[in-house]
């Protein structure tokens, strides 16, 4: 899983980025994303045709991805945690926490936005991946030296 995020924070448009990406999913594999600010319910991409699709469409719309894992605190350390379960198709059902970072080309604004993604992996592929982004709870990041002083 942690491969799935180095790979979509390299993603640059290349061919190269693109198919490293797409090799991580079985060839008939299912990603289900929520919608683009012109669309309404969630979209799915169908094999690696449709995850090409989803990539290029998101290197023409965002940059500088810096989708980060999320560590949780306690007892002072810190760890990531992948939530596992078997999967009924032979092999584990893998949810995590994350934070994507990210700016938008039409604006040059950057957000950060609070995720959970859950992937079903059989023989070392993805064969099913669900990214939810909590749009709701998207953050604008302030540019480095203009912070807010503290009120």
């Amino acid at each position: 899983m942690r491969a799935w995020f180095d790979k979509w924070n390299q993603l640059d448009g290349s061919q190269k980025s693109v198919d490293a990406w797409v090799q991580l999913y079985e060839p008939d594999a299912l990603h289900t994303a929520g919608p683009a600010s012109h669309q309404k319910g969630t979209v799915t991409f169908k094999g690696h045709d449709g995850l090409r699709a989803l990539a290029t469409m998101t290197v023409a719309t965002t940059e500088r991805p810096a989708y980060r894992l999320e560590s949780e605190t306690a007892r002072e350390q810190a760890a990531v945690f992948f939530h596992t379960a078997a999967g009924h198709w032979g092999g584990p059902s893998v949810g995590v926490q994350f934070a994507a970072v990210y700016t938008e080309k039409a604006t040059g604004r950057r957000y950060v936005t609070p995720d959970a993604a859950f992937f079903q992996v059989q023989r070392g592929e993805i064969r099913r991946a669900r990214i939810s982004l909590a749009s709701d709870e998207r953050a604008k990041v302030e540019p480095q030296g203009k912070k807010k002083p503290p009120e």
